[in-house]
């Protein structure tokens, strides 16, 4: 019973470490999106990080936004900051649990390699 929970739980944080890897590169990504918009001010990569309706002119790719429609840009890429350094913090954790685990298996292995409990039984006859 032991070992296929362990199994499914090893196959668990397996999975998850590698899901979380996938949606740190895109924070990650929408970060250097955001910071490419902030700086450039082009249209395109506003649209990219979805943060604020607007209506662009035809023929110019920058735009020009409020002091009100910036400050939530800034506040929802600060967030996208706040969420990356979290799901950084989160890896962590499913790393550092996932060798806790590797190292507790490999005792356990051990412990039951070289244990003798039919002798300790039967020294008790």
């Amino acid at each position: 019973m032991f070992c296929v929970g362990a199994l499914f739980f090893l196959n668990l944080i397996s999975d998850r470490f590698i899901f979380q890897c996938i949606s740190l590169l895109c924070l990650f990504l929408i970060l250097i999106v955001g910071t490419i918009a902030l700086i450039t001010d082009l249209s395109s990569f506003y649209r990219l990080i979805n943060v604020v309706p607007f209506n662009e002119y035809p023929g110019q790719p920058t735009v020009a936004f409020s002091a009100e429609t910036s400050a939530r840009v800034y506040a929802m890429l600060s967030l996208y900051f706040a969420t990356f350094l979290l799901e950084c913090w989160f890896l962590r954790i499913i790393y550092n649990c996932n060798r806790y685990f590797n190292e507790r298996r490999k005792y356990m292995r051990y412990c039951l390699a070289y244990s003798t409990p039919l002798k300790t039984l039967y020294s008790a006859r």
